[in-house]
Protein backbone atom coordinates (compact mmCIF):
# COMPACT_ATOMS: atom_id res chain seq x y z
CA UNK A 1 0.00 0.00 0.00
CA UNK A 2 2.81 2.35 0.71
CA UNK A 3 4.17 1.90 -2.62
CA UNK A 4 1.05 2.37 -4.50
CA UNK A 5 0.98 5.76 -2.27
CA UNK A 6 4.42 6.83 -3.10
CA UNK A 7 3.88 5.71 -6.78
CA UNK A 8 0.81 7.91 -7.35
CA UNK A 9 1.94 11.05 -5.56
CA UNK A 10 5.16 10.73 -7.48
CA UNK A 11 2.85 10.29 -10.77
CA UNK A 12 0.60 13.33 -9.62
CA UNK A 13 3.39 15.74 -9.26
CA UNK A 14 4.55 15.47 -12.41
CA UNK A 15 0.50 16.70 -13.82
CA UNK A 16 -0.20 20.40 -13.61
CA UNK A 17 -3.77 22.03 -13.59
CA UNK A 18 -4.45 24.96 -16.12
CA UNK A 19 -0.90 25.34 -16.03
CA UNK A 20 -0.34 25.64 -11.69
CA UNK A 21 2.21 22.53 -10.63
CA UNK A 22 -0.17 19.63 -8.24
CA UNK A 23 0.95 20.06 -5.01
CA UNK A 24 0.05 18.56 -2.09
CA UNK A 25 0.33 16.73 1.02
CA UNK A 26 -1.05 13.35 1.68
CA UNK A 27 -1.29 10.91 4.66
CA UNK A 28 -2.19 7.05 4.93
CA UNK A 29 -4.55 6.48 7.50
CA UNK A 30 -8.44 5.23 8.24
CA UNK A 31 -10.95 7.54 8.39
CA UNK A 32 -10.88 7.14 12.52
CA UNK A 33 -7.67 8.06 13.19
CA UNK A 34 -8.91 11.82 12.80
CA UNK A 35 -11.84 13.13 15.28
CA UNK A 36 -15.36 13.89 13.77
CA UNK A 37 -15.71 16.59 16.27
CA UNK A 38 -13.27 19.33 16.59
CA UNK A 39 -12.09 22.24 13.86
CA UNK A 40 -9.63 24.80 13.70
CA UNK A 41 -7.58 26.28 15.12
CA UNK A 42 -6.71 23.46 18.00
CA UNK A 43 -7.98 20.33 15.80
CA UNK A 44 -8.42 18.86 12.07
CA UNK A 45 -11.73 19.88 10.26
CA UNK A 46 -12.40 16.28 8.80
CA UNK A 47 -14.46 16.71 5.63
CA UNK A 48 -15.09 12.90 4.15
CA UNK A 49 -16.68 12.63 0.51
CA UNK A 50 -20.11 10.43 0.03
CA UNK A 51 -18.37 7.85 -1.78
CA UNK A 52 -14.89 6.96 -1.93
CA UNK A 53 -12.34 8.39 -4.48
CA UNK A 54 -10.24 6.52 -6.36
CA UNK A 55 -6.43 6.87 -5.53
CA UNK A 56 -4.92 7.79 -8.70
CA UNK A 57 -3.14 10.87 -10.06
CA UNK A 58 -5.74 12.26 -11.92
CA UNK A 59 -8.32 12.28 -9.24
CA UNK A 60 -5.27 14.05 -7.12
CA UNK A 61 -4.71 16.73 -9.72
CA UNK A 62 -8.60 17.32 -9.54
CA UNK A 63 -8.47 17.99 -5.39
CA UNK A 64 -5.81 19.68 -5.22
CA UNK A 65 -7.08 23.03 -6.43
CA UNK A 66 -9.39 23.03 -3.69
CA UNK A 67 -6.85 21.68 -0.99
CA UNK A 68 -4.83 24.28 0.30
CA UNK A 69 -0.98 23.04 0.52
CA UNK A 70 -0.51 25.04 4.05
CA UNK A 71 -3.54 23.97 5.49
CA UNK A 72 -4.90 20.47 4.03
CA UNK A 73 -4.02 16.94 3.95
CA UNK A 74 -5.48 14.35 1.41
CA UNK A 75 -5.88 11.31 3.26
CA UNK A 76 -5.63 7.60 1.90
CA UNK A 77 -6.42 4.35 3.18
CA UNK A 78 -6.67 0.99 2.35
Amino acid sequence: MLERLYSTCYQASHLSEESRPVTFRAILAEPDAFPRQGGPPRELHRLEFVRAMPFEPRELRRLTQAADFNRSLIAASA
